[in-house]
């Protein structure tokens, strides 16, 4: 389900970036669609790993986990975008 919803993001996103972007490629596309569905794959298993280990026990709050799993995945974008 996790990859499935990342993956519709990612050719929703594909989809307005081809709309609104003049310049274009197919190559750049498919990696872009390539790149968000495993970052958004990578942040909801982030956020099910802090919430079986912290939230259950008490340690954080369901939106500090929220938080902490969305600014896991924009590092690890900024991280891949560091690589280009």
């Amino acid at each position: 389900a996790a990859a499935a919803g990342s993956a519709v993001v990612a050719v929703l996103t594909l989809c307005a970036w081809w709309i609104t972007s003049s310049d274009t490629s197919t190559l750049n596309g498919l990696q872009l669609l390539g790149v968000l569905s495993v970052i958004g794959w990578l942040g909801c298993q982030i956020d099910s790993y802090l919430g079986a280990l912290l939230e259950n026990r008490g340690y954080m709050s369901k939106g500090a986990v929220n938080a902490s799993a969305i600014s896991g995945g924009v590092v690890l974008m900024y991280a891949y975008l560091g690589t280009l």
